[in-house]
């Protein structure tokens, strides 16, 4: 049908007004509202297709909203983007069952626009599906940051292994030798005693030569570790204080990780990601929920590209192929308009230069015979002076 019998078979029609719902839902389809009205069947079709389009972008609008929800957007800012993120959803479906072509079923650009929608999809069904698992998820992302605590404790230790080993075996060998001089005091102390009471050395009772002489030896014994002590302890004690200043620094900084931690939108994807290799069940509902959620977006294109082509299809088609070879014969018209303006220029051009030439040629004569008169006239001029002022005349 050409456009000018499909103005004719509708000529004296007077189509239905379209309500303010018929025109969201045909806007969403991404169809001209004014060429659909004239066609029944078709409208109903569409109706189904701006369905699809607007509870795609409802769907975007909770998905989107929830994922700035676990960021660090401000509380007031999650449904604004959501919207605008929505919006952004909507229009790249209307643009991809727009660019559909019911009568040319190529599969490259299809397939093209299912991996597009599917990507988009997948992304959107994250965030529905970790507001599902809530709960679940929360308790898992718990469980993950408590191990990475650990992790970042062993990384400490492991980065200060070096100072607290070497500063330990100092300690250890300062203390060892503290043990061994008041072990020996001990023994002093109790040779001594032993030897005083009678129960021990040789077993006379009182403070004899023999007790006299280690008690002499539990003094000096005495006397030597508290002068160790004295020359050493302050060194034993710096040697602990280092300890405990690499510990609290080891502390602060495990505490500094800790208050980096949160739940936010990628540490629950992998606690979610955890569940699901950790559980058989909670992975066979994960990926049936993130099959429906990604028919959602998918929706719109498969219902476009399971739609046959209706009287709709061909009358835009019709209609934009009109415009088409309407736009070429206007272009066509204008360049002809065109090149007939630049030949009738070009001959008038030629025209105007014909006749200066002539009218120069006749000047010229002119000035040839005033200045041969005048030239005769002088007998006295020579032929250069007859030549140099007949130049002068003609560029006068």
């Amino acid at each position: 049908m050409t456009m000018q019998q499909h103005d004719a078979s509708t000529e004296g029609n007077n189509p239905p007004s379209i309500s303010t719902i018929d025109k969201t839902l045909w806007w969403l389809a991404a169809v001209e509202p004014t060429l659909l009205q004239q066609y029944t069947v078709d409208r109903n079709r569409f109706r189904i297709i701006g369905l699809t389009v607007g509870c795609t972008g409802v769907f975007a609008v909770m998905a989107w909203t929830y994922f700035f929800s676990t960021t660090t957007a401000p509380a007031w800012s999650f449904l604004p983007l959501g919207i605008f993120m929505g919006f952004v959803i909507v229009n790249i479906d209307r643009a991809l069952i727009k660019t559909m072509n019911p009568f040319k079923k190529q599969w490259l650009p299809l397939l093209l626009r299912l991996l597009l929608a599917l990507v988009i999809g997948l992304f959107m069904a994250q965030p529905a599906v970790l507001y599902l698992f809530d709960q679940e998820v929360k308790t898992q992302a718990s469980i993950d940051n408590g191990v990475r605590v650990q992790q970042k404790r062993q990384q400490l230790d492991s980065i200060y292994a070096g100072q607290k080993t070497a500063i330990t075996q100092q300690l250890v060998q300062f203390e060892t030798q503290a043990q061994a001089r008041y072990t020996e005091l001990l023994q002093a102390q109790q040779a001594y005693l032993a030897e005083a009471d009678g129960t021990g050395g040789s077993g006379t009772k009182g403070i004899s030569v023999i007790a006299k002489a280690k008690q002499q030896a539990y003094a000096e014994r005495t006397s030597a570790y508290n002068q160790w002590q004295a020359q050493h302890q302050p060194t034993m004690d710096s040697l602990r204080r280092e300890l405990a200043k690499i510990e609290t620094t080891i502390r602060k900084d495990e505490a500094a990780f800790a208050q980096l931690l949160n739940h936010g939108f990628l540490t629950r994807i992998e606690a979610m990601q955890h569940l699901v290799a950790q559980n058989d069940a909670v992975a066979f509902r994960y990926y049936l929920i993130m099959a429906l959620l990604m028919l959602i977006e998918l929706m719109p294109v498969i219902v476009k590209s399971l739609m046959p082509a209706g009287p709709y299809a061909v009358a835009a088609m019709e209609t934009e192929q009109f415009d088409i070879d309407q736009i070429r014969k206007d272009l066509t018209a204008k360049k002809a308009a065109a090149d007939h303006d630049l030949q009738l220029r070009q001959a008038t051009e030629a025209a105007s230069i014909s006749q200066m030439h002539e009218r120069f040629a006749s000047l010229a004569k002119a000035e040839i015979e005033q200045e041969s008169v005048h030239w005769q006239a002088n007998a006295g001029r020579t032929s250069r002076q007859f030549w140099q002022s007949l130049f002068k005349r003609l560029l006068r």
